[in-house]
């Protein structure tokens, strides 16, 4: 049980609710989430996640390498290992041996994983019609704007990260 001394300081630090990021954010990822469940073209064959979306969002057209796909996704190489076992297994993609590294993969897009990324491609742009009509245009487009600004500031400040990370543990 909480003591009453928690309580209160729960109660003093408690954000506002415009202000409480984590909630805010939890709540429109599961609403995309759900958005690109409800509207997937394969539903007997896979379930559209945030990560299997990220990877066919990242496999270059002609091919791309596990370590590559790990770094966009900000993950790690054995979880997108597991992600590209499963991913193999559903026909989505395809995991060859490097001609030119033979210790590396050349992961390539099947027809049918290309079928699924031009989906959830459709998708996001229903959502963004969603959005609009929540928000109106403008608003729309300043959020696209703002979240795309983040995430190419935190994709920089990440790799800082990693590296004073890594110095840490020498």
């Amino acid at each position: 049980m909480l003591s009453e001394q928690v309580k209160n300081k729960m109660v003093e630090n408690r954000p506002t609710q415009n202000e409480n990021f984590g909630r805010m954010l939890g709540r429109l990822v599961r609403y995309i989430h759900v958005w690109h469940e409800v509207k997937n073209p394969y539903p007997d064959l896979c379930r559209i996640t945030p990560s299997l979306a990220a990877l066919l969002n990242n496999i270059e057209l002609d091919g791309s390498q596990n370590k590559d796909l790990a770094k966009c996704a900000f993950t790690s190489k054995q979880a997108m290992s597991k992600l590209l076992i499963q991913t193999e297994r559903d026909g989505l993609i395809e995991i060859e041996k490097n001609v030119e590294d033979s210790r590396a993969n050349n992961i390539t897009i099947t027809n049918t994983g290309a079928d699924l990324l031009l989906a959830i491609w459709d998708n996001n742009r229903k959502l963004i019609e969603e959005f609009e009509t929540q928000l109106g245009k403008k608003k729309t487009q300043q959020l696209l704007n703002l979240l795309f600004e983040l995430s190419e500031r935190l994709e920089m400040e990440n790799s800082v990260i990693t590296r004073s990370a890594k110095k840490e543990q020498l």
